[in-house]
């Protein structure tokens, strides 16, 4: 019964998730995690920032959604 109920928990919790997205950026050279990237959507919405593993969470996207990354160091 134990197991039953924790199977009905993680479902539950991965049905809630949504269109709940995590993306890590990361230098194509040396797959070294980039840092302090911020991510837009279109029309400039701004989502949120990398943190120090190159990880951001997005929690707010819709089917159709195109991601922006936006970084002041890169060079090309």
């Amino acid at each position: 019964m134990k197991t039953f109920k924790f199977t009905i928990f993680i479902m539950l919790c991965v049905y809630l998730q949504g269109y709940t997205q995590t993306v890590q950026v990361f230098n194509e050279n040396t797959f070294a995690p980039v840092e302090c990237v911020t991510v837009y959507v279109h029309n400039n919405k701004f989502v949120g920032v990398t943190n120090n593993k190159g990880l951001i969470t997005i929690k707010t996207l819709t089917k159709n959604d195109t991601l922006f990354f936006k970084y002041i160091g890169y060079n090309e």
